[in-house]
Protein backbone atom coordinates (compact mmCIF):
# COMPACT_ATOMS: atom_id res chain seq x y z
CA UNK A 1 0.00 0.00 0.00
CA UNK A 2 1.28 3.79 -0.83
CA UNK A 3 1.55 6.04 1.84
CA UNK A 4 0.85 9.76 1.86
CA UNK A 5 2.93 12.31 4.37
CA UNK A 6 1.18 15.49 4.31
CA UNK A 7 2.83 18.52 5.88
CA UNK A 8 1.13 21.28 6.56
CA UNK A 9 3.30 24.85 7.09
CA UNK A 10 1.58 27.46 9.58
CA UNK A 11 0.65 30.85 7.49
CA UNK A 12 0.55 33.01 10.86
CA UNK A 13 3.20 35.67 11.76
CA UNK A 14 4.02 33.76 14.30
CA UNK A 15 2.78 30.10 15.64
CA UNK A 16 3.73 27.93 18.54
CA UNK A 17 2.57 24.60 19.28
CA UNK A 18 3.25 22.00 22.22
CA UNK A 19 2.96 18.14 21.64
CA UNK A 20 3.82 15.25 24.32
CA UNK A 21 4.20 11.76 24.70
CA UNK A 22 3.22 10.01 28.17
CA UNK A 23 4.49 6.22 28.13
CA UNK A 24 2.47 5.79 31.32
CA UNK A 25 -0.74 6.21 29.14
CA UNK A 26 -1.13 3.23 26.67
CA UNK A 27 -4.11 4.87 24.85
CA UNK A 28 -2.94 8.48 24.51
CA UNK A 29 -5.09 9.04 21.05
CA UNK A 30 -8.50 7.28 21.99
CA UNK A 31 -9.49 7.78 25.13
CA UNK A 32 -9.48 11.90 25.62
CA UNK A 33 -8.57 11.66 29.57
CA UNK A 34 -4.86 11.53 29.26
CA UNK A 35 -2.10 13.86 30.62
CA UNK A 36 -2.98 17.64 30.12
CA UNK A 37 -0.12 19.87 28.93
CA UNK A 38 -0.87 23.17 28.11
CA UNK A 39 0.69 25.90 26.21
CA UNK A 40 1.41 29.15 27.87
CA UNK A 41 2.75 32.33 25.60
CA UNK A 42 3.14 35.39 27.60
CA UNK A 43 2.72 39.05 26.47
CA UNK A 44 5.99 41.51 28.40
CA UNK A 45 3.55 43.24 30.64
CA UNK A 46 1.99 39.63 32.08
CA UNK A 47 3.20 40.17 35.64
CA UNK A 48 1.79 37.34 39.05
CA UNK A 49 3.23 36.36 41.71
CA UNK A 50 6.68 35.09 42.10
CA UNK A 51 5.86 31.48 42.15
CA UNK A 52 9.40 30.29 40.91
CA UNK A 53 11.41 32.34 43.92
CA UNK A 54 13.36 33.84 41.13
CA UNK A 55 12.71 37.32 42.81
CA UNK A 56 10.95 38.67 39.53
CA UNK A 57 7.00 38.46 38.42
CA UNK A 58 6.08 35.16 36.91
CA UNK A 59 3.63 35.91 33.83
CA UNK A 60 1.89 32.69 33.62
CA UNK A 61 -1.72 33.13 34.48
CA UNK A 62 -1.95 36.55 34.20
CA UNK A 63 -5.28 37.58 32.33
CA UNK A 64 -5.26 39.29 29.85
CA UNK A 65 -1.38 38.86 29.15
CA UNK A 66 -0.81 35.34 29.31
CA UNK A 67 -2.72 33.12 26.48
CA UNK A 68 -3.05 29.93 27.29
CA UNK A 69 -6.53 27.58 27.79
CA UNK A 70 -8.56 29.24 30.37
CA UNK A 71 -7.60 32.87 28.31
CA UNK A 72 -7.26 32.07 24.66
CA UNK A 73 -8.43 35.10 23.23
CA UNK A 74 -7.12 38.13 24.95
CA UNK A 75 -6.78 41.68 23.41
CA UNK A 76 -2.82 42.38 23.32
CA UNK A 77 -3.12 45.35 20.24
CA UNK A 78 -5.31 48.17 19.61
CA UNK A 79 -8.49 48.14 20.57
CA UNK A 80 -11.50 46.92 17.68
CA UNK A 81 -8.46 45.47 15.88
CA UNK A 82 -8.39 41.32 15.94
CA UNK A 83 -5.46 40.68 13.63
CA UNK A 84 -3.20 41.71 16.39
CA UNK A 85 -4.79 39.65 19.31
CA UNK A 86 -3.41 36.10 19.76
CA UNK A 87 -4.89 33.32 20.32
CA UNK A 88 -4.45 29.62 21.10
CA UNK A 89 -6.34 27.96 18.28
CA UNK A 90 -6.35 24.01 19.74
CA UNK A 91 -5.93 22.94 23.27
CA UNK A 92 -5.87 19.08 24.33
CA UNK A 93 -6.79 18.34 27.47
CA UNK A 94 -7.11 14.54 27.05
CA UNK A 95 -3.40 13.60 25.96
CA UNK A 96 -0.90 14.31 23.51
CA UNK A 97 -1.76 17.57 22.09
CA UNK A 98 -1.18 19.61 19.46
CA UNK A 99 -1.77 22.84 21.18
CA UNK A 100 -1.63 25.71 18.89
CA UNK A 101 -1.09 29.36 19.43
CA UNK A 102 -1.38 31.76 16.80
CA UNK A 103 -0.52 35.19 16.37
CA UNK A 104 -0.94 37.30 12.53
CA UNK A 105 0.19 41.13 13.65
CA UNK A 106 3.08 40.72 16.49
CA UNK A 107 4.17 43.78 18.34
CA UNK A 108 7.27 44.82 18.17
CA UNK A 109 8.17 42.94 21.82
CA UNK A 110 9.64 40.32 23.01
CA UNK A 111 7.22 37.09 23.86
CA UNK A 112 7.89 34.34 26.56
CA UNK A 113 6.66 30.84 26.04
CA UNK A 114 6.12 28.41 28.85
CA UNK A 115 4.27 24.45 29.32
CA UNK A 116 2.48 23.72 31.97
CA UNK A 117 1.93 19.95 33.03
CA UNK A 118 -1.77 21.16 34.27
CA UNK A 119 -2.32 17.33 35.32
CA UNK A 120 -1.09 13.97 34.67
CA UNK A 121 -4.09 12.31 35.54
CA UNK A 122 -2.08 9.21 37.59
CA UNK A 123 -0.01 8.69 33.82
CA UNK A 124 3.64 10.04 35.31
CA UNK A 125 5.37 11.83 33.52
CA UNK A 126 4.91 13.07 29.96
CA UNK A 127 7.73 14.18 27.24
CA UNK A 128 7.11 17.87 25.60
CA UNK A 129 7.85 18.94 22.06
CA UNK A 130 7.86 23.02 21.29
CA UNK A 131 8.48 24.46 17.54
CA UNK A 132 8.16 27.80 17.09
CA UNK A 133 7.39 28.97 13.38
CA UNK A 134 7.70 32.21 11.82
CA UNK A 135 6.29 33.42 8.96
CA UNK A 136 5.85 30.06 8.13
CA UNK A 137 9.72 29.07 8.91
CA UNK A 138 10.99 26.07 11.77
CA UNK A 139 13.04 28.67 13.83
CA UNK A 140 13.01 26.72 17.07
CA UNK A 141 12.27 23.06 18.10
CA UNK A 142 13.08 21.40 21.66
CA UNK A 143 12.15 17.77 21.84
CA UNK A 144 11.76 15.37 24.63
CA UNK A 145 11.81 17.42 28.04
CA UNK A 146 10.25 15.28 30.68
CA UNK A 147 7.82 16.86 32.65
CA UNK A 148 5.96 15.86 36.06
CA UNK A 149 2.93 16.73 37.20
CA UNK A 150 2.61 20.34 37.82
CA UNK A 151 5.96 21.14 36.16
CA UNK A 152 5.90 24.48 34.85
CA UNK A 153 9.01 24.84 31.88
CA UNK A 154 9.71 28.19 30.38
CA UNK A 155 10.90 27.21 27.39
CA UNK A 156 12.37 30.35 25.12
CA UNK A 157 11.65 33.91 24.73
CA UNK A 158 10.71 35.06 21.02
CA UNK A 159 12.35 38.64 20.12
CA UNK A 160 9.92 39.74 17.03
CA UNK A 161 12.20 42.61 16.11
CA UNK A 162 15.24 40.44 15.50
CA UNK A 163 13.14 37.48 14.69
CA UNK A 164 15.11 35.94 17.49
CA UNK A 165 14.10 32.22 19.98
CA UNK A 166 16.31 31.63 22.54
CA UNK A 167 16.25 28.94 25.12
CA UNK A 168 15.73 30.04 28.97
CA UNK A 169 18.13 28.33 30.76
CA UNK A 170 18.42 28.18 34.81
CA UNK A 171 20.37 30.08 36.70
CA UNK A 172 23.54 27.34 36.66
CA UNK A 173 22.42 26.20 33.46
CA UNK A 174 20.02 23.54 32.23
CA UNK A 175 16.35 23.89 31.35
CA UNK A 176 14.29 26.54 34.16
CA UNK A 177 11.29 24.03 35.08
CA UNK A 178 9.68 24.87 38.42
CA UNK A 179 8.10 21.75 40.05
CA UNK A 180 4.60 22.17 42.02
CA UNK A 181 4.02 25.15 40.02
CA UNK A 182 0.35 25.81 40.86
CA UNK A 183 -1.56 29.03 39.94
CA UNK A 184 -3.62 31.17 42.52
CA UNK A 185 -6.53 30.62 39.91
CA UNK A 186 -6.53 27.21 40.03
CA UNK A 187 -6.15 26.24 43.90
Amino acid sequence: PATVEVVATPSEALYVEIYWDTPGDADEVGDNLGSDLDLHVAHPWATGPDLDGDGLPDPWFNNPYDCYWFNANPDWGMLNDTDDNPSLVQDDDGGGGPEVFALEVPEDKTYRVGVHYFSAKSYGPANAHVKVYIAGKLVFEHLNVEMKDLDLWEVATINWVTGSVVLIEADGGGLKITPNYVSPLFQ
